[in-house]
């Protein structure tokens, strides 16, 4: 799966301060469907985690 268009979004709408954006980040640009369905539950942790802040 490609994650440049995630990582772009990440970039330019995420706080700077924000552990998504920086772990987003950090992945590769090309990750396999499987490794990609098992980091989205974390992603959607941190995201719903941060908006309580």
């Amino acid at each position: 799966m490609n994650l440049k268009p995630l990582k772009k979004f990440a970039l330019e709408r995420l706080p700077k301060e924000s552990s998504l954006r920086e772990v987003i980040l950090a992945e590769s640009d090309e990750i396999t469907t499987q490794d990609f369905l098992a980091k989205v539950d974390v992603w959607l942790k941190l995201a719903e985690s941060e908006s309580r802040r």
